[in-house]
């Protein structure tokens, strides 16, 4: 893999429970989310980012990824919404499905009844 430590990243990122609540009169909702973006920090951090901080008033972890060349090139801005509304996201076992062909129907969990299909729109 040329990226060894993605996949242990996003599966660690994954499990943690970030759940928002929707009756929270504060933003962002709950500390869970908070908690996350802190250790979205740390990583950035370690990986290498600059200037990471985090934005009380909007909820988002800011950062900057350093340039690697000597000539001035277009600012690139990345997002990614941190909570899991709605769902449970407590005790979540990723399933990983290795070279997924796009079309053949997957097991979800050990349910024998339970799929997730690809479907068309044609």
């Amino acid at each position: 893999m040329e990226y060894p430590t993605l996949l242990p990243r996003f599966l660690k990122y994954v499990k943690i429970n970030s759940r928002s609540d929707e009756h929270a009169d504060r933003f962002p909702s709950t500390q869970r989310e908070v908690d996350y973006q802190m250790v979205i920090i740390e990583e950035l951090k370690e990986l290498g980012l600059s200037d990471v901080h985090y934005n009380e008033k909007a909820g988002t972890v800011i950062a900057e990824i350093p340039s690697n060349v000597d000539w001035d090139v277009p600012v690139m801005g990345f997002l990614a919404h941190c909570d899991t509304a709605d769902f449970n996201s407590e005790n979540v076992k990723p399933q990983i499905t290795e070279n997924y062909d796009g079309v053949s129907k997957i097991q979800w969990g050990t349910a024998n009844f339970t799929w997730i299909q690809p479907f068309s729109l044609i």
